[in-house]
C-alpha cells in the first residue's frame, strides 16, 4: 500500500515539473522565449518544446494570423458645413 501511493506521489509530482519545462505551440501562434528579459529564441514551427523552469525563462505567445481592426464610421462636420463620413481599417500580421 505504501509502495502504490509513493507511486503516486512520484507520478504527481512528475507531471507539475513537466509542466514547468514543457511548453506547446499551436499552428496559430508563435513563441518567443526570454531569458532574464533578453529573447533567446523564436518558435514558429507547432510542438511540445523544453524551456528553464519558469524565473530562468519565460514564454511569450503571439498570434500568427492576420489580425484585423475596423472602426466603426463618424460623421465629421467641415468648416463650410458639408457632413464627412470617416471610416478606416488596418490588418497585420506579427512576423
Amino acid at each position: 500500500m505504501r509502495f502504490a501511493v509513493g507511486v503516486v506521489v512520484v507520478l504527481i509530482a512528475a507531471m507539475f515539473g513537466a509542466n514547468l519545462v514543457l511548453f506547446t505551440v499551436t499552428e496559430i501562434e508563435q513563441v518567443v522565449v526570454t531569458q532574464f528579459g533578453q529573447p533567446k529564441r523564436v518558435i514558429t514551427e507547432p510542438g511540445l518544446y523544453f524551456k528553464l523552469p519558469d524565473p530562468f525563462q519565460r514564454t511569450t505567445s503571439f498570434d500568427k494570423r492576420l489580425l484585423e481592426y475596423d472602426s466603426n464610421p463618424d460623421p465629421i462636420f467641415t468648416q463650410d458645413k458639408k457632413i464627412l463620413l470617416l471610416d478606416n481599417y488596418a490588418r497585420w500580421r506579427i512576423v
